[in-house]
């Protein structure tokens, strides 16, 4: 029997660092308003020339009952489904004691935003095992199955670590049922979404989604936005739907068809949905193109006008923001997906982690034998690195290859043995990060110029990432015009020098600058912006 001690229990919580909107009215000599209450009055505001602070103050002289008049205004607005009121009502969150789960569970929704540990910088360790509720009620055996697989596979990590491979790379044999957390800022409006589709897929959602649902409800009252919340709970009106992992895998899905037609495919897909190409635009392009060159040729210039660069830019993806539209089927790691769908600009669909295991048990399992037995050839290799990803750093050492493939077999065995007594979703916090799944992304102009592209094509990107962005930049351009392919690049591109506050910098700058880039230059860009900062803190 496994020993107690080393099954280290989830221990779920959620700490609110703050709620609002408040409103402070004790210089009128009366209580704070709850958030409810501040958005009622606000949304009788809408139908009056007096402010939401004037109307609330007004009710308070007339002494007026004023709990009924919020309850009446809310259910009348957010009961019809008017989301204008769930999302102005927000939370933000510490979440403490819980796995890796709950950066897949509550990162990717649109109206919200999060600060998480990067495990791709954080080192794991047989201490960070974190054991779900029904394993360490179940049998001695399932114990054993859960906690040897989870320690063997953090074992190989530090081995790998000890062998020269980066950490970026060797974490992806870890799995998600290790220490987790984060910080969160949430509306009211997200938390009625991942309401609803927990409740739709209960039967794949880890539980720590469960316990975060009850955990907030049971505070609604307390945080004064209860009547808020289920009047927007019970409105019969939609919430807007978010990539969601932990999802049936025998449901029929967009996903799962196009993976059909395009099953494994290596290299990602582009589509050009449409690109409404006017002399206006390839003008435009062209002239920001040329103001970059001139401004790009000399450090001095960069100096003094990246600003305007930057502002040129902004306004061109403003007035023409959907003149295009690419969309980009492609398949990477389940860890590199926990950053991509951190770009909520992106419009996204994603494989449910358990359709993406079948994929990947059916090809290990057909070559298992010769995993065993330490004989797997290139063509083998090849094929499983369809399925699951294979850093360069491992494929060039044959032990560590060997190694690798043997981790990750014993991980989908064990996940097989687990799901037949345990939740399915607790069975896959086994599985290592490393399986991949099949992502749609649509880009826009933003996204291509200035949000998604060039931030992943940065030195600093996830390897993995960066090296799928460059192959979806080169299909973007050969699909596009030189006028726009000239502006597109890392985001150093954009300003003419490195963001990265670093004391080497990568040279990606040096083919879109006109000058030698130099650390002393370097240094001089970053001090002149700090100082503009500071100069504004005085």
């Amino acid at each position: 029997m496994v020993n107690q001690i080393a099954l280290k229990p989830i221990d779920f919580d959620i700490e609110i660092l703050g709620y609002g909107p408040n409103l402070d009215l004790s210089k009128e000599g009366y209580e704070d308003l709850t958030p409810q209450q501040v958005i009622a009055f606000s949304s009788m505001m809408t139908y009056k020339s007096k402010n939401a602070k004037e109307m609330a103050i007004e009710v308070l002289k007339s002494e007026q009952d004023l709990d009924q008049k919020v309850i009446n205004s809310i259910i009348n607005s957010a009961g019809r489904g008017h989301a204008s009121l769930s999302t102005s009502a927000a939370l933000w969150c510490l979440f403490t004691g819980s796995s890796k789960y709950v950066d897949s569970l509550f990162t990717g929704a649109i109206f919200s935003s999060s600060l998480m540990p990067s495990s791709r910088r954080i080192p794991v360790n047989i201490e960070s095992i974190l054991t779900p509720e029904s394993v360490i009620k179940s049998s001695p055996e399932i114990q054993k199955i859960y906690y040897e697989t989870s320690k063997s596979n953090i074992e190989f990590f530090e081995y790998l670590v000890t062998q020269g491979v980066k950490l970026e790379e060797a974490a992806k044999i870890t799995q998600y049922g290790i220490t987790g957390g984060g910080f969160i800022f949430l509306p009211l409006e997200t938390i009625i979404a991942y309401k609803k589709e927990f409740e739709l897929e209960k039967d794949f959602v880890p539980k720590e989604g469960f316990d975060f649902i009850s955990k907030i409800e049971a505070q609604l009252k307390e945080l004064g936005m209860d009547i808020l919340y289920w009047s927007r709970n019970f409105a019969p009106r939609n919430t807007l739907p978010y990539p969601n992992v932990f999802t049936d895998p025998k449901k029929n899905s967009f996903i799962n068809d196009f993976k059909k037609m395009n099953f494994f495919q290596e290299k990602p897909r582009v589509f050009r949905d449409y690109f409404y190409e006017t002399k206006n635009f390839e003008n435009e392009l062209i002239n920001l193109y040329s103001l970059e060159q001139e401004i790009k040729s000399k450090p001095e210039l960069v100096l003094e006008k990246w600003p305007d660069l930057l502002n040129l830019r902004r306004d061109i993806e403003k007035r023409y923001s959907n003149v295009i539209s690419f969309s980009l089927f492609s398949n990477i790691s389940f860890r590199v997906w926990g950053e991509a769908k951190r770009h909520r600009t992106l419009e996204q669909s994603v494989e449910s982690v358990y359709h993406a295991t079948e994929g990947t048990k059916e090809k290990f399992y057909a070559h298992k034998e010769l995993i065993r037995k330490g004989q797997i050839n290139n063509s083998a290799i090849e094929d499983l690195s369809k399925v699951y990803i294979m850093p360069e750093s491992i494929k060039k050492d044959r032990d560590l290859t060997i190694g690798w493939l043997r981790h990750v077999l014993d991980s989908l065995e064990a996940y097989d043995k687990l799901k037949e007594t345990i939740p399915i979703s607790d069975a896959f916090s086994v599985i290592p990060r490393g399986i991949k799944l099949s992502i749609f992304k649509r880009f826009d102009l933003y996204n291509i110029l200035d949000g998604y592209i060039p931030l992943r094509l940065c030195g600093t990107a996830e390897p993995e990432m960066r090296r799928i962005t460059e192959l979806e930049r080169d299909l973007i351009k050969d699909n596009s015009p030189g006028y726009l392919n000239n502006l597109i690049g890392p985001k150093c591109q954009s300003v003419g020098y490195c963001l990265e506050p670093y004391k080497s910098y990568c040279g990606r700058i040096n083919p879109n600058i006109g000058f030698q880039y130099t650390e002393d230059f370097h240094k001089l860009v970053q001090t002149a912006r700090v100082n503009l900062i500071k100069e504004k803190l005085k």
